[in-house]
This record gives C-alpha cells, sequence and structure tokens, in this order.
C-alpha cells in the first residue's frame, strides 16, 4: 500500500473521526436533553401527583359536604313529617271539639223543642219562655263565641306547638265552665217544666170552673123550660078559670080585677124569667168569648213558639253554614298551604337531584381525570424509557463503532508500523 492510499485513509478516519466526535457531542446534547426532559417529566409527574392528592381532598370534601347534605335532608325529611303528623292531630282535636260542641247545641236544641211541646199556652208563660229563650240565644252567642275562641287557640296551636298543653288546660276549664252553664240550663229548663205543671193545673182549674159555668147555663136552661112548663100551665088553668067566670064577670068585677093584678103579676114574672134566660144567654156568650180568647191565646202562643223555634233552628243552620264555611275555607288555605310546601319539596328535591347529578358527574370526572392524568404521565414515562432505550441503544452503538475504528486504526497503525520495520530491515539487508 503506497502513502497516498494510507493518507486518504488516514484522511479517511479523520474524517470518520470528527463525525464520530461531531456524533458524540449531539449525541450528549440529546443527552442533556433527555436529561432535562426527564427533569420535567419528573416535575409535571410532581405536579400531576399533587394535583392528583389536590383532587383528592377536594373528593374528601365533597363526599362530606355530600354527607352533610344527607343529614340535612333527612333531619329536613323528618321535620317535614313531625310537622304533618302534629297538623293532622291538631285538625283531629279541631274536628272532635267542634263534633262535641254541635252534639251539645243539638241536644240543647232537643231539649228546647221538647220543653216547647210540653209548654202552656199563656201569655205569662209565653214571656218567661221568650225571656227563657233570650238568655238561652245569650248562652249560645257566648258558647259560639268560646267556640271561635276555641277555634283560634286550636289554629294558634298549629302555629305554635309550645303552646298546646296550656291551650288544651284552658279548653277543658271552658269545656268544665259550658258543662256548668248546661247544667244551670237544664236546672232552669226543670223549674220551667214544674212551672208548666203548675200552669197545667191552673188550666185544669179553670176548664173545670168553664165546665161548672156551662152545667149552670144548661141549669138555667133546665129552670127557663120548668117555668115555662109551669107557666103553660099556670095559664091553661087561668084560661079554665076564665072560660068559668065569664058568665059571671058581670056580677063578678072585684075578681076581674084581681084577675088582672095576677095576669100582670105573671106577665112580670115572665119578664122577669125572659131577663133571667136573657142574662143566662149573655153568661152564655161571655163564656164562649173566653173561650174563644183562651183558643186565641193559645195559637197566638203556639205560633210564637213555633216562630221562636224556627229562629232558633234557623240560627243554628246560619251558625253551622258558617262554621262549615269557614272549615272549607280552612281546608282551602291548608290545601293551598300544602300544594306550597309540596311545591317547594318538589323544587328541593329537584335542586337535589340536580346536586346530585352534579356531584355524581364531578365524582365521575374526578375519578377519570386523575386515571387519564395518571395514563397520560405513564406513557410520558414509557416513551421517556424507550427514548432513553434507544439513546443507549444509540451510544452502545457509537460506542462499538468507535471501539470499531479504533481497533481498526490501531491494526492499521500496527500494519504500517511492520511494514516499516520490514522495509528498513529489507533496505538494511542488501
Amino acid at each position: 500500500m503506497d502513502l497516498p492510499q494510507l493518507e486518504q485513509i488516514v484522511n479517511w478516519l479523520d474524517e470518520e473521526h470528527k463525525r464520530n466526535r461531531t456524533e458524540i457531542v449531539r449525541l450528549g446534547h440529546l443527552l442533556e436533553m433527555q436529561g432535562n426532559s426527564q427533569v420535567g417529566q419528573t416535575k409535571q409527574l410532581q405536579e400531576l401527583e399533587g394535583s392528583v392528592m389536590r383532587f383528592e381532598a377536594q373528593v374528601a370534601r365533597l363526599q362530606q359536604y355530600e354527607s352533610t347534605l344527607d343529614g340535612s335532608r333527612q333531619e329536613l325529611l323528618g321535620l317535614i313529617e313531625r310537622e304533618e303528623t302534629q297538623r293532622i292531630k291538631a285538625i283531629r282535636e279541631l274536628e272532635r271539639a267542634r263534633e262535641a260542641d254541635r252534639d251539645t247545641a243539638q241536644r240543647d236544641i232537643a231539649a228546647l223543642q221538647r220543653d216547647a211541646h210540653r209548654s202552656s199556652q199563656l201569655e205569662q208563660d209565653l214571656q218567661i219562655r221568650q225571656s227563657d229563650f233570650t238568655r238561652l240565644a245569650e248562652s249560645l252567642q257566648t258558647m259560639d263565641g268560646q267556640i271561635k275562641a276555641l277555634e283560634a287557640a286550636l289554629e294558634e296551636k298549629t302555629q305554635n306547638i309550645d303552646f298546646m298543653l296550656e291551650l288544651r288546660s284552658t279548653e277543658v276549664q271552658r269545656i268544665t265552665q259550658q258543662q256548668e252553664e248546661q247544667t244551670v240550663h237544664l236546672r232552669r229548663l226543670d223549674e220551667l217544666e214544674s212551672i208548666n205543671i203548675q200552669q197545667d193545673q191552673e188550666m185544669r182549674r179553670l176548664r173545670q170552673e168553664l165546665t161548672e159555668l156551662h152545667e149552670a147555663g144548661n141549669r138555667h136552661g133546665r129552670n127557663f123550660d120548668e117555668l115555662a112548663d109551669e107557666m103553660r100551665g099556670q095559664m091553661i088553668d087561668f084560661s079554665k078559670q076564665i072560660r068559668a067566670v065569664d058568665a059571671a064577670v058581670q056580677e063578678l068585677p072585684p075578681l076581674i080585677e084581681g084577675l088582672q093584678n095576677q095576669l100582670r103579676l105573671q106577665a112580670e114574672a115572665q119578664d122577669h124569667i125572659r131577663r133571667s134566660v136573657l142574662d143566662s144567654r149573655g153568661l152564655r156568650e161571655q163564656i164562649d168569648q173566653a173561650i174563644h180568647q183562651f183558643q186565641e191565646s193559645e195559637r197566638l202562643f203556639q205560633a210564637r213558639i213555633e216562630s221562636s223555634l224556627e229562629e232558633a233552628k234557623a240560627g243554628v243552620a246560619e251558625r253551622e253554614r258558617k262554621e262549615r264555611m269557614q272549615r272549607d275555607h280552612q281546608w282551602q288555605e291548608q290545601a293551598q298551604d300544602n300544594v306550597a310546601t309540596k311545591e317547594s319539596l318538589m323544587s328541593l328535591s329537584q335542586s337535589l337531584k340536580t346536586h346530585e347529578a352534579l356531584l355524581k358527574q364531578l365524582w365521575s370526572l374526578q375519578e377519570t381525570y386523575p386515571q387519564q392524568a395518571l395514563r397520560a404521565a405513564q406513557s410520558q414515562v414509557d416513551d421517556l424509557q424507550d427514548s432513553l432505550r434507544e439513546r443507549d441503544r444509540i451510544v452502545r452503538a457509537l460506542e462499538d463503532e468507535w471501539m470499531r475504528l479504533r481497533r481498526n486504526v490501531e491494526l492499521y497503525a500496527n500494519g504500517s508500523s511492520r511494514q516499516e520495520t520490514d522495509s528498513v530491515d529489507g533496505a538494511a539487508v542488501p
């Protein structure tokens, strides 16, 4: 091998050596860049770990919020159930109180009707009964006021449950007071019944006197008939006497005058009898007029009692109608309140469902995002490891190539040195 070839080989080896150095520098820069990228990736991994820890803390806080929300929801549902049970209990107590008051009023009305049927027909009893009716109306008004006060108290119970026991005690006192008033009314009705019995006895006595008056009138009529029969007998006897003495009229003028006097006396007796008969007829007319007046007063008293009973029934019906309207109004208000409460609960449940859906989405995002971040970091680490393995492979290949070139250069240098020694030895031998 001549020197130009050796120079070419050396130049080529120098160029290869320079290219290898530049490649080594490039690979060093690449290793440095890979190291920097690895440092950045480690920082990113640390940041991802910090973000994962923050997400876990947020998830823990969300779990706490969810548990707190569940507790508040359970507490709210329990409070709503307690309020509903207390409201239903208060409504039932109000209905029982109203039923008791209505039964009491119906018993009072029935007692008044029985007493009205057993009442007498006199004006004085009518006035007494009217005064009793006014007192009963006043007592009914007071009872109505007490019932209204009781309803107000029951409505206040529904609004403020803490005062229910105290109001119940006051209601018991009022009920006892009403029972005492009812006992007083019953006692008064018993007194009225005794007065009615006395008045019935007085009426029987008056009727007995009227029957006696009728019997006296009948006796007077019978006496008048007997007197008429006696007068007819006397007239017959007198006509007989007149016929007997007609023949001796002219001889017996004093007898005629005496007979005329007797006739005048008989005429006076007939006038007296006629006047007595007329007096008896006047007495009968007075009796009939008194009976008619008594029947008229009885009819008026019965009409007044019936009108007062009708007024009492109308008042009770009006009061029941008002109570029913008020109760219906209260039920409507309660239904509206229930609808509003139901709507608010529906909106609350809807918002709870929305929050639950959002929490589930957030939870799923927080569950998936760390996994995605971990997968991305893992993929980056895998890529980095692949790049590092590729770099190691390239470095090993470069090192192998460098060692091979170095061995070639050494072999070439050794070969050239042996050739030189051989040439030197050959030159020395000649």
